[in-house]
């Protein structure tokens, strides 16, 4: 018998699922009286990424792995700018010409500050490098998850908010940096 407060009354969600083919079809969910409902254990199984999304995670984490390495290798500069000078890289044209650092200026610098745990060097040569690094090392960590279990990691990081992330946090971080540079006369360089 019905409970007076459910008698000739249901739920509009389950009227709907019982109505429809949206019925319960992960394992071990099964219909109760009162409409569809899950068990404990086997509720909302994520399906799993076959071999091409193994292998495809096991590269992007290869990669992450190889630029977190070649951070590590690198020792951050004294003026928080000019890292990559140390790979062979030529020094950057814009700061050259003009004495003001480009948006991209002291991301090599963060980088290796980060990898050799200089959180603020990093932060004050480029606070986007530093916020990148992080994401570097979650892509990382999820591409090394998703090859091993084939969890589908990549869905769950919303890779849209990522690239929100890039086209706000790239002039925000060279707007701090180009802020902080001129307030404490650091900048324009001469």
């Amino acid at each position: 018998m019905k409970p007076a407060a459910c008698q000739g009354k249901t739920h509009p969600d389950v009227n709907r699922a019982a109505d429809s083919s949206e019925l319960p079809t992960t394992p071990g969910a099964k219909a109760g009286a009162h409409g569809p409902t899950a068990t404990l254990s086997g509720a909302a199984r994520s399906p799993r990424v076959g071999w091409k999304g193994r292998i495809g995670a096991a590269a992007v984490a290869a990669a992450c792995l190889a630029v977190l390495a070649a951070a590590g290798q690198l020792r951050p500069s004294a003026n928080l700018a000019g890292t990559h000078q140390q790979i062979g890289l030529p020094a950057c044209a814009f700061m050259v010409n003009t004495g003001m650092p480009c948006p991209t200026c002291g991301m090599t610098t963060a980088f290796a500050a980060m990898a050799h745990a200089e959180v603020l060097v990093a932060w004050r040569a480029q606070p986007f490098g530093a916020a990148l690094f992080v994401a570097v090392s979650a892509l990382l960590l999820a591409g090394v998850v998703q090859a091993a279990t084939g969890m589908p990691m990549f869905k769950r990081l919303h890779l849209r908010w990522w690239a929100w992330g890039l086209v706000i946090g790239l002039p925000a971080g060279w707007g701090i940096k180009m802020l902080t540079g001129l307030a404490d006369g650091t900048l324009p360089v001469r």
